[in-house]
């Protein structure tokens, strides 16, 4: 018979483990929806072969949950439903591509320097050797193309190509010989750049590396500060491994990134740092990475694991399929059918008629432009790409403009319960912009000054006059005249 200790032992165990099974199949939501459509989706976890598969999900579930906050993407649900598995349902979605967006997470590796790195140097045949030196007979080849110093070239991160072929077509692209290298590299290792800039030039440093992590996935965690340097955590275990490789205080590492999306490009360089054993924390070099790499990745939530995009369906009415239709259509599209044109939105200026002119393909904007009557020209187009946000935020930035000479126009999305929307114009005055099917739009006239070069600031309000959300003033892509 079992003890009084072994049945209270196992009782606990399964105990455990329906606990887990309810709380992994649980829906996660972050916050409370602010509109009733968007997009679902499955997500299948693919992990690292260095990550534990039992802790994948968990893992992924806690970053999608730290970037829905981050992001303020409002009602945002994550389930999950089976092994690797899970299911998005997500608020003000319009597109797939933003979802892949969302998706991409970095992948941060940090590794032991000593036996990591093989080689290094500012060119690629500084690591040719090395390179062969790693590759055995019959070993799977992969190629990477790297800039030349000096030439103005700088590819970071590195273009990976599975063929000779295709690594020769990117070194074409970039300019020939002269500009880029081609670099034959085995299976298991892979190239990084650090991007240096001294006295304004930049320049590249190349490491051959191995991936053998010392850290991975959430085993690095939180930012502790950054000045004067970044400084991150990381678990136990990672001490435990770097112990097997030093009686050191100290350890050297680098860090490396991708990100979670299903693409296998090389990873970026991320940082050069020390671990400090006793402290149980990493301190990267403050010198480095000018173009803020080392804070990004750093600084986010981090996964081990590869994240791939199946089966996006809308729900809800979906904001392309009220708008009216519209006779205007783009010249170079004769052929199209009249119905996939739309127009959610028109204002008059100064007797012309400027008009938001929407192409849908397969149920989702292709191609997208403000058309002006007597206007030759379709100026700042932006393709497919104006869309409300994630999460359903009360406006979105200026993602549609038309440049007239004497006045700029302008047009973006807006939620259905902002009533009004105040724009503050580069000279001080305070206007109404425009509402109309979820969209709002905006024209002044230039004043020939340099601060035409700044969109207006935004305030969207509600029915009682209460701000509901903000849009600073930004640069315009537009300089005028």
């Amino acid at each position: 018979m079992l003890g009084a200790a072994a049945v209270a032992a196992a009782v606990l165990v399964v105990g455990l483990a329906v606990l887990f099974n309810r709380s992994d199949k649980a829906a996660v939501t972050v916050g409370t929806g602010r509109v009733d459509w968007g997009m679902t989706a499955v997500v299948r976890i693919e992990p690292d072969p260095w990550t534990d598969q039992r802790r994948a999900v968990s893992e992924t579930v806690a970053a999608l949950r730290t970037e829905a906050e981050r992001l303020d993407i409002a009602g945002m649900e994550i389930r999950s439903t089976g092994t690797r598995e899970l299911t998005l349902k997500i608020p003000g979605a319009e597109a797939t591509s933003q979802l892949r967006f969302l998706l991409m997470i970095p992948r941060v590796r940090v590794l032991d320097y000593e036996t990591s790195v093989l080689a290094e140097g500012s060119r690629a045949s500084d690591l040719v050797a090395a390179a062969r030196r790693a590759t055995k007979p019959g070993q799977p080849t992969h190629y990477i193309v790297v800039g030349v110093p000096g030439r103005g070239v700088i590819v970071t991160p590195n273009r990976f190509q599975p063929t000779l072929r295709g690594a020769r077509a990117d070194q074409r692209s970039l300019g020939g010989p002269s500009k880029a290298d081609v670099l034959a590299v085995p299976d298991g290792l892979t190239v990084v750049t650090d991007i240096r800039i001294e006295r304004g030039v930049a320049s590249q440093y190349l490491y051959l590396v191995r991936e053998r992590p010392l850290a991975r996935g959430s085993e690095i965690q939180t930012r502790l500060s950054t000045s004067p340097a970044l400084r991150v955590g990381v678990a136990a275990i990672v001490v435990d491994r770097a112990r097997r490789l030093t009686t050191e205080k100290t350890r050297r590492v680098i860090a490396v990134s991708t990100d979670s999306g299903p693409r296998a490009n090389p990873p970026a360089f991320v940082g050069i740092g020390l671990l400090d054993l006793a402290a149980r924390e990493i301190s990267f070099e403050s010198r480095q990475n000018p173009l803020g790499l080392v804070r990004g990745p750093m600084t986010q939530p981090n996964l081990g694991s590869r994240l791939r995009l199946h089966n996006v369906v809308g729900y809800g009415p979906q904001p392309l399929g009220r708008y009216p239709r519209t006779d205007l259509r783009w010249p170079w599209a004769p052929g199209v059918p009249a119905e996939n044109f739309v127009a959610p939105i028109s204002i008059d200026i100064e007797g012309r008629r400027a008009t938001v002119v929407i192409q849908k393909r397969n149920q989702s904007a292709f191609f997208s432009a403000i058309r002006v009557a007597g206007s030759s020209a379709d100026a700042g187009v932006q393709s497919g790409t104006c869309y409300l946000g994630l999460g359903a935020p009360a406006l979105s930035q200026a993602c549609m403009f038309h440049d007239l000479g004497e006045r700029l126009v302008f047009a973006g999305r807006v939620r259905d319960d902002v009533l009004r929307i105040d724009a503050t114009l580069p000279s001080g005055q305070v206007v109404q912009a425009h509402l109309e099917n979820g969209w709002y739009m905006l024209s002044w006239r230039k004043q020939r000054s340099l601060r035409d070069m700044r969109l207006p600031a935004l305030a969207a309000r509600d029915a009682d006059g209460t701000v509901v959300g903000r849009v600073p003033a930004t640069m315009s892509i537009l300089s005028g005249p």
